[in-house]
């Protein structure tokens, strides 16, 4: 959906009045910023900065150069909290295997001295019938 709306985000052309030039402008604006926060959301809520949005604004805005620097600021903020938390999550989640691989050789090694102790049993004692 957001895709849907950053595709029809553009500075629709209108007659020569400038009460119109103006209104247009401030809906372009409205319209941008509110993409961008949706898409700051969409990155949050989804855990994932892929769906952060880098959004090209009109150079004739006065407010282009600001915006981009904001952009800019943001995105990238969201994206080395993102892959720092990505690290510390794959790093964690070895810690964890490694524990897991332990325990489960144990496991086997526990298992292996069982069967060990059951088939000296049968060798050296009587079998009896199931």
């Amino acid at each position: 959906m957001l895709d849907n709306l950053t595709k029809t985000l553009n500075h629709p052309k209108v007659k020569n009045s400038t009460k119109a030039k103006v209104l247009m402008r401030a809906m372009y604006g409205v319209k941008v910023v509110t993409l961008f926060v949706c898409s700051i959301f969409m990155a949050a809520f989804s855990g994932s900065a892929k769906k952060l949005r880098d959004f090209q604004v009109l150079e004739i805005c006065l407010w282009a150069e600001a915006f981009i620097e904001l952009q800019f600021f943001v995105n990238r903020g969201i994206r080395n909290t993102f892959s720092s938390d990505l690290g510390k999550k794959s790093e964690k989640l070895s810690q964890g295997l490694d524990v897991l691989a332990k325990e489960v050789d144990g496991f086997f090694h526990i298992v292996l001295i069982e069967l060990d102790a059951l088939l000296c049993n049968l060798r050296v004692g009587k079998c009896s019938s199931f």
